[in-house]
């Protein structure tokens, strides 16, 4: 009776060792999918958000991004390492900033806002198409639920991207929504704030 009562305990403490390793196992692998689907997620949305600001800037007359190698959808030429590393560790971070002289634009003043709004209308639109995309996955089952890698991925995808989109609006410099409010403003006053525009936070 000893024996088969240390052959139950032997059996139990290797099914808990089992047990353990595979909740291990699992943990390990939604940290690498969660992981993976951030980066990519940051990846797309920083790069059609900044390539959009050199894009339209080229087409409005201020040729500097392109010479700069920015009029592409190379992540490479877009991606600052040290904001990556923000966005995944605190949630916010940076792009290269596309270099742009507002005095080369057309139509005058108010092209640095035309620049300024291409990025996040940019992220608004890879949020639609990746939100479609979603809604389709689900309705066909091809995804299993939130466990699902493309399930993650999409929604990733959409969520960094709206945020991205909402907090460059913000009229505080260097985002995009103060170049996008300056030249709407009386001349005089848009002095006076851009007086203050290096002491804007990030």
């Amino acid at each position: 009776q000893q024996a088969d009562r240390l052959d139950v305990l032997m059996d139990g403490m290797t099914g808990l060792k089992e047990t353990r390793a595979s909740e291990k196992a699992a943990a390990t692998s939604q940290l690498y999918h969660f992981s993976l689907t951030l980066m990519v997620a940051l990846v797309v949305g920083i790069t059609f958000h900044e390539f959009m600001h050199a894009y339209v800037a080229d087409q409005l007359g201020d040729h500097r991004p392109r010479a700069m190698g920015r009029v592409s959808l190379n992540p490479t030429d877009h991606i600052d390492p040290i904001g990556a590393i923000f966005f995944l560790i605190a949630g916010f971070g940076w792009g290269k900033p596309v270099q742009v002289n507002p005095y080369a634009l057309r139509p005058g003043r108010f092209g640095m806002a035309y620049v300024a709004v291409a990025g996040p209308l940019a992220n608004v639109v890879v949020a639609s198409v990746a939100a479609v995309a979603f809604r389709s996955v689900v309705l066909a089952g091809a995804a299993d639920g939130p466990d699902d890698f493309v399930w993650q991925l999409l929604f990733a995808i959409v969520q960094f991207n709206v945020i991205l989109g909402l907090f460059n609006l913000l009229p505080i410099p260097p985002l995009d929504g103060y170049n996008l409010v300056l030249p709407f403003l009386p001349p005089n006053i848009a002095l006076q704030v851009q007086r203050y525009a290096p002491y804007g936070v990030m």
